[in-house]
């Protein structure tokens, strides 16, 4: 526990600042640099790949092992490891280990090499070139089969098809489990980046990690379900690209071949992955043609009559107006924040003290307005307490752990004063997310579109000094 302390002290305020000759030196710069060198060499050697973080993350483990040795503070016996399970780790270990006492002269005993063995099982090493065949058996394969059910039936993603997904996650899932097993600490730099930009992924991450905690009845801390949450970003990504429908589009142009084709040629460079123009025509043939097989019309002269279709109106020469109004009309996220907000879930300046109180508020007027389950308040509570919805900038957005509402829609609050929500995190606003039970739509537009009201400062605090429902929604449109 006491080098847990001091690696997580090295890592978390800035290695350089302790690597110094005046500060408190916690490990020696040159002894620290060789090491890296070491498992360097070694990485090469057995070709292994090892990321940037987990490479920093070892050295600083074992630079910590030979301060530690040399005051002689020994690891007495390390609990559970099966050094004979893990021939290649061990053949690793040993030779890391000899190099390092050749170099400090100090004598690693047995302990402290299984102790290495712990740091080489919690590192993601990936031979190069070889494919790792996955048993259906091992306990990766049990954890990844019930992620791979719940995230299906708890928010309809279906990853069993998914082949990169399976690798991806089970080559990240193994370390994992042992990391978590030797109680090692792992951090995530991208922690932040992750729960803000890719909220709909850490949600399911949140939902997939409850089998690693099920299976090794621990808790698994908000780093490891950030690194989770990365896999499932990629795998929706995925997702979506296959899904995407390219839009027939028909070109109506007036003014001749030459302008037709230019407009033609601009609009497929332009949206090349998004729509696929299937003709041009002149205006006056456009009453006999046989519109079935197209989703939009693009038109240089404006159409009156009513085609069925949408219809969009540009300059011949396309000009970054009319790009953008074709952008809006292909995405298929185009939410209308009408559809989320509704006055009897808008709540403004409420006078209370805590979270508790609030989520217990906003849950307690949605039953009222049935709109909720009675337990939907514990729902909510048990998400919050895996990990805080708190966003910065005064928000949060607190939800159930599982969709189980008929509508996907926002219950917004805000509050006199702000109030603690978690450690030094201050929140005045506060927008109750519900979504609803098996959703087939693509909630990253919803996200995305409430993201971009709360990462802007200045909107957030209008919103928090509305004195009117419908001030407040003009400020979300």
């Amino acid at each position: 526990m006491k080098r847990l302390c001091l690696s997580n002290l090295l890592l978390e305020r800035n290695q350089e600042a302790f690597l110094k000759e005046d500060s408190l030196q916690l490990i020696d710069p040159k002894l620290f640099k060789k090491i890296k060198k070491i498992i360097i060499q070694k990485v090469n050697k057995y070709k292994i790949e090892i990321s940037d973080i987990s490479l920093e993350n070892l050295a600083t483990h074992i630079a910590i092992a030979c301060g530690r040795i040399q005051e002689g503070f020994v690891i007495e016996e390390l609990s559970d490891l099966l050094v004979d399970d893990y021939p290649f780790e061990k053949i690793g270990a040993n030779e890391i280990t000899k190099e390092v006492e050749d170099f400090t002269g100090l004598t690693f005993p047995d302990t402290e090499i299984d102790y290495i063995i712990v740091h080489l099982l919690g590192t993601k090493l990936l031979h190069k070139k070889e494919l790792v065949e996955f048993s259906k058996f091992d306990e990766a394969g049990t954890i990844i089969n019930c992620m791979i059910e719940r995230l299906k039936s708890e928010l309809n993603w279906d990853f069993s098809q998914d082949r990169e997904f399976i690798q991806a996650l089970t080559l990240h899932i193994r370390p994992a489990m042992n990391r978590l097993r030797y109680k090692m600490n792992i951090r995530n730099p991208l922690l932040n980046d992750i729960k803000k930009k890719y909220p709909a992924a850490f949600e399911g991450a949140i939902i997939a990690s409850k089998c690693i905690e099920n299976y090794l009845q621990m808790e698994v801390v908000e780093d490891e379900i950030a690194y989770i949450a990365l896999h499932i970003g990629v795998a929706l990504e995925r997702m979506k690209l296959n899904k995407k429908k390219i839009k027939k589009v028909l070109i109506v142009c007036a003014s001749g071949v030459g302008s037709a084709k230019l407009l033609s040629y601009r609009l497929q460079n332009l949206f090349s992955q998004e729509l696929e123009i299937i003709d041009t025509i002149n205006y006056y043939n456009l009453s006999s043609y046989d519109l079935s097989f197209v989703d939009l019309v693009i038109s240089t002269i404006p159409i009156k009559e009513d085609l069925g279709l949408p219809v969009q109106v540009v300059n011949t020469f396309l000009e970054d107006k009319d790009i953008n109004l074709i952008k809006r009309i292909l995405s298929t996220t185009q939410n209308e924040i009408a559809k989320y907000l509704h006055p009897s879930r808008i709540f403004l300046q409420q006078d209370l003290q805590d979270k508790e109180s609030v989520i217990r508020f906003l849950c307690s007027e949605l039953y009222k307005q049935k709109l909720v389950p009675k337990d939907y308040v514990n729902l909510v509570l048990e998400r919050e307490s895996i990990t805080p919805t708190s966003f910065g900038n005064l928000v949060a957005i607190p939800h159930p752990l599982v969709p189980v509402t008929k509508e996907t829609f926002w219950t917004v609050c805000t509050l006199k004063n702000p109030i603690h929500w978690h450690e030094q995190q201050m929140v005045q606003f506060v927008c109750l997310l519900n979504i609803k039970e098996d959703t087939q739509t693509d909630l990253d537009g919803m996200y995305k579109k409430l993201i971009s009201i709360i990462e802007n400062q200045s909107v957030v605090q209008k919103i928090i000094k509305s004195k009117s429902v419908d001030e407040l929604i003009d400020l979300f449109k």
